[in-house]
């Protein structure tokens, strides 16, 4: 675990200036100090809890006996981690039951985003999310895609989603978030807006004082930034987290939720939500970091699938939209053990020394909808389906094989990585991951000698 955060900020994508991992944890406190004494090195920053018993814990949730701290300046804060679901023109808040009428965006979580989705999809669901917790995560997240200068599609990797009271808002006023609610932030039309929800920043930047936190500088600006080789890019959307009270949704998806009445830096929790929506919610935001290299040039060359007018700058079209579909349990846990105690949990921890299982990629087992046999989207996966010992086989045109492509229909989840030397069915010689391969929907269920299964191995 320890080992997967060091990672995490070592390869520096999507932190929040590594506050979201063990390193660093003790350091960026400090700072909020103004001597020593402040301090306590003994220790009592950290929370103690008192865990279930582990025949208590739903599947999904996992002890855990990670330090939960206090956060002395008084705000509290939960992240999950999620990897991308898919890409696909869908967007079931906006055109609901339009399939391919939007512009391009990225999916996580819930693993089956479409144009059809709705909440009681989400609330009927069981399957395995890209979100830590396997399936008490629900919840659709989605923003538009990013490219680079030559239309290559930037992959969103180790992304965060944060809940937290935030800066403005005291947290012990923060309610569980209704089941159902649905809400977007930022606008999804090319043309300017300010950066309470959508910005971006260079993270070689010096930020002004005053500031509420120097690891949440305040200098961001509403368009890519030229930020050049060598640099990170960090963007973000923040939803509002000032609710109506009445309604899940509204016309615009924007109506029922507001932005605060903002805290004046750097005074914490001195804001308040407005009594058009009275009701303090969690401050949910996404964060993404790229790591700028010379082969994809300045980033404000890149641009959004959403930018769609070419007058306005690049990167002006920002935003991102969000589905309930949490466990209300999980989530009820989040808000009481995190952020009314103003407490820093961790990526995935509860506060009580429980955790969401982390993200396992070879559990996430789906088809690629892009794939069609040289090229005919007729002959797609469910194609494949019809033979899949005689299919399984065939590839793109282009050597993309469907048993790549196709990985719940030919049972070859998490199998791309096969080596002879790895997995042996019983042992012997020659009867590898090639072997597997001719037969995957029969194959992949074989043991070696250790019992593990060629789709656990591969």
């Amino acid at each position: 675990m320890i080992a997967w955060r060091w990672l995490f900020c070592a390869l520096l994508v999507v932190v929040e200036p590594c506050d979201a991992s063990v390193v660093g944890e003790r350091t960026w406190r400090r700072r909020l100090f103004e001597s020593e004494d402040d301090f306590d090195d003994d220790e009592s920053d950290v929370v103690s809890t008192n865990p279930p018993d582990e025949s208590e814990l739903q599947p999904g949730r996992v002890l855990s006996d990670e330090n939960v701290y206090i956060n002395f300046d008084g705000t509290g804060n939960f992240r999950t981690h999620c990897e991308e679901s898919h890409v696909n023109n869908d967007d079931p808040l906006v055109y609901p039951g339009q399939t391919g009428a939007a512009h391009e965006h990225v999916f996580f979580g819930f693993p089956t985003t479409d144009a059809f989705t709705s909440i009681g999809t989400l609330e009927n669901s069981t399957n395995v999310t890209t979100c830590e917790g396997k399936a008490l995560n629900q919840a659709a997240y989605w923003v538009p895609s990013l490219f680079t200068a030559d239309g290559t599609r930037l992959e969103n990797k180790e992304t965060l989603f944060y809940y937290k009271s935030g800066y403005h808002i005291p947290a012990d006023t923060i309610e569980v978030p209704p089941q159902g609610l649905v809400m977007i932030a930022g606008n999804d039309l090319s043309e300017p807006q300010d950066v309470v929800s959508a910005k971006y920043r260079c993270t070689s930047w010096e930020a002004p004082e005053p500031q509420f936190d120097e690891g949440d500088p305040m200098d961001h600006v509403p368009y890519l930034p030229e930020c050049q080789p060598g640099d990170m890019l960090e963007f973000r959307v923040v939803f509002p987290q000032c609710w109506d009270g009445l309604n899940l949704t509204s016309g615009d998806q924007r109506s029922h939720m507001a932005y605060p009445i903002p805290a004046e830096a750097p005074n914490i929790g001195t804001g308040w939500c407005p009594d058009s929506h009275p009701v303090a919610i969690p401050e949910i935001s996404y964060k993404f970091e790229f790591e700028i290299s010379s082969s994809m040039g300045s980033s404000d060359t890149w641009y959004l699938s959403s930018d769609l007018d070419p007058s306005q700058p690049r990167g002006s079209s920002l935003h991102a939209d969000w589905m309930n579909g949490w466990d209300p349990d999980i989530m009820d846990l989040i808000v009481k053990n995190c952020i009314n105690t103003g407490y820093d949990c961790s990526v995935g921890l509860l506060g009580d020394g429980t955790r969401l299982e982390e993200v396992h990629g070879a559990d996430l087992c789906s088809d690629d909808s892009s794939w069609g046999h040289k090229g005919k989207s007729s002959k797609d996966c469910d194609w494949v389906a019809k033979k899949p010992h005689k299919y399984c086989k065939k590839d793109d045109g282009d050597n993309w094989l469907a048993l790549d492509a196709c990985q719940e229909t030919c049972g070859t989840c998490g199998c791309e990585d096969a080596g002879e030397d790895k997995w042996l069915y019983k042992g012997r010689s020659g009867r590898g991951c090639d072997y597997v391969s001719k037969k995957p929907s029969k194959y992949c269920d074989y043991e070696d000698n250790d019992g593990t299964t060629a789709a656990e191995a591969w």
